[in-house]
């Protein structure tokens, strides 16, 4: 099968990709072992072309000028598009192409963009699948699990710890007043237990002028970036992750990756975090004010880390996922009427 994978943009040098791109490097290299053609395109809307992104290239993002330029005909020379951009389907939809298509959506889409996934939704050629839960209920297709494919995780890679080595807990995410770290920090006080700040710094101002002025050498780290290997070892030796942002999309694999570890975690309440956590695997906190409602301390000490970890195998398995995907993609062309065009 020859698979087009379509993004709108697109870095292998940064340390902390989201979900999408997390997804696509692994479905197309899996894809790949499995004996299929992916090639992956980067849709610049500026320009209204496709540029081929070659996967030796070291920053896709900053280097454009050697990569070939294409028009939307070129995917006619495809058995299937599998797509990450709305703004690309929205052109496909303006310019009336005719393709196998399954659309995979990370995040909240604009009105205008909704509006085309009601024109699309009652088109054979066309599939939407949610990266999360929380995704298809504000679509209102929920409970319809068949619409809901999870982002997975490579499980192997997140060793297991049964006995962590360090009383800390963790806060792994954007340092920026959205992202939740003062909540984290208030957490981490209220229970009076040490914390271990790391991601990128978002703000300079905001963590000069909120954040630092709270650190200290044994109460209150900050450890900079952490890369996949880092934060692998801090997840297997902390008691406890805290998510205190409302954005599932920058934190639903940390949350995996955390469990695959077996480490709980802390989490406001969000659709995704409740279905996928709920009383065995972490702590939701409910409510406007979650600090008042922080359960005591030794609620997190009896949670199970094997329970953890089995929660990560059932709901983020990276090889479901692709199995998920790859079933997706035989039912949309073996329900598609479209007699494809080679390319020209």
């Amino acid at each position: 099968m020859r698979i087009a994978i379509i993004t709108d943009n697109y870095s292998k040098t940064s340390s902390k990709k989201g979900v999408r791109f997390q997804s696509i490097e692994y479905i197309s290299r899996s894809l790949e072992m499995k004996g299929h053609q992916v090639e992956l395109f980067c849709w610049l809307e500026s320009d209204y072309i496709l540029r081929k992104i070659d996967s030796e290239e070291v920053s896709l993002t900053n280097n454009y000028h050697d990569l070939d330029n294409h028009t939307l005909k070129v995917l006619y020379g495809y058995d299937l598009v599998h797509n990450f951009s709305m703004r690309f389907l929205m052109e496909c939809v303006e310019q009336q192409v005719s393709l196998p298509i399954v659309t995979t959506i990370t995040e909240y889409c604009s009105g205008n963009e909704r509006r085309i996934l009601r024109i699309e939704e009652s088109d054979i050629n066309n599939r939407f699948v949610y990266s999360s839960t929380e995704l298809a209920i504000k679509y209102k297709v929920f409970p319809d699990s068949s619409n809901v494919i999870t982002a997975g995780i490579d499980i192997v890679a997140w060793p297991f710890n049964n006995a962590p080595l360090q009383d800390f807990l963790l806060y792994n995410n954007e340092i920026h007043k959205n992202c939740g770290v003062q909540q984290a920090i208030d957490v981490a006080k209220k229970w009076n237990k040490k914390l271990i700040i790391s991601g990128k710094i978002g703000c300079s101002e905001y963590f000069e002028s909120i954040v630092l002025p709270q650190l200290d050498k044994f109460k209150i780290k900050y450890i900079g970036d952490l890369n996949d290997q880092k934060l692998s070892h801090y997840l297997q030796n902390v008691i406890g992750l805290i998510n205190t942002s409302y954005n599932d999309n920058d934190t639903i694999l940390t949350i995996a990756k955390s469990l695959a570890s077996g480490t709980p975690v802390i989490s406001i309440n969000t659709d995704i975090s409740a279905k996928l956590l709920g009383a065995k695997n972490g702590i939701i906190l409910k409510g406007e004010k979650i600090i008042e409602e922080l359960p005591d301390f030794s609620r997190l000490l009896n949670i199970s880390r094997e329970s953890c970890r089995m929660g990560a195998l059932a709901r983020f398995n990276n090889i479901d996922m692709l199995n998920s995907y790859t079933l997706l993609y035989q039912d949309v062309l073996n329900s598609s009427s479209v007699n494809l065009k080679p390319a020209s």
